[in-house]
């Protein structure tokens, strides 16, 4: 394998999130830096161009994220400490890259999730949480921290917005950073 220097980011980062799109690019949010209202910040690397774009502003800076594409069409940001306040949140934002790629201005959206119920339900406010997809629908939410180390897992229905805790849960704490 060969490594060579690649264009830089636009904003500085510390304590963000990267992750695969399409197998083409990579998306990056967030950051532990307030510079330029980087902890914001979304950018996307075009890996063939060696070329990096901004995506939408996030809805709520942070860092020490997790975030995960779903179905080559979304990226999902979690939790994270939030940088206006400095303490450890829930909230749960996408976008839909997919459509920004087409060049096509796409805001971020805050997530409201509900519980099989239909009442509304809050993950337990965490960092260093890890995510993946587990099916076409649904996103597997597993460990961190907040105060105390964690050993829940979730799964997020992203077509209705439920979430519940997993059948099994872990036998350990499980800190993803």
């Amino acid at each position: 394998m060969e490594f060579s220097q690649k264009s830089p980011m636009e904003f500085p980062r510390h304590g963000h999130a990267a992750n695969a799109f399409s197998g083409t690019h990579i998306v990056v949010t967030g950051s532990r830096k307030d510079t330029n209202l980087a902890c914001q910040r979304a950018e996307i690397y075009d890996i063939e161009k060696n070329t990096w774009l901004r995506l939408g502003n996030m809805i709520n800076g942070r860092h020490y994220h997790s975030s995960c594409t779903l179905d080559n069409e979304y990226v999902y940001v979690f939790c994270g400490i939030k940088n206006s306040t400095k303490k450890y949140f829930s909230s749960i934002e996408r976008v839909n890259v997919r459509k920004s790629l087409q060049n096509l201005v796409v805001p971020w959206e805050e997530i409201q999730v509900t519980n099989p119920s239909g009442a509304a339900a809050v993950l337990p406010p965490r960092q260093g949480l890890g995510t993946v997809q587990s099916d076409s629908d649904s996103i597997m939410i597993i460990g961190g921290f907040g105060g105390r180390f964690f050993t829940d897992s979730w799964v997020l229905n992203t077509k209705t917005n439920v979430l519940q805790l997993t059948q099994k849960q872990l036998d350990r704490e499980c800190f993803a950073f």
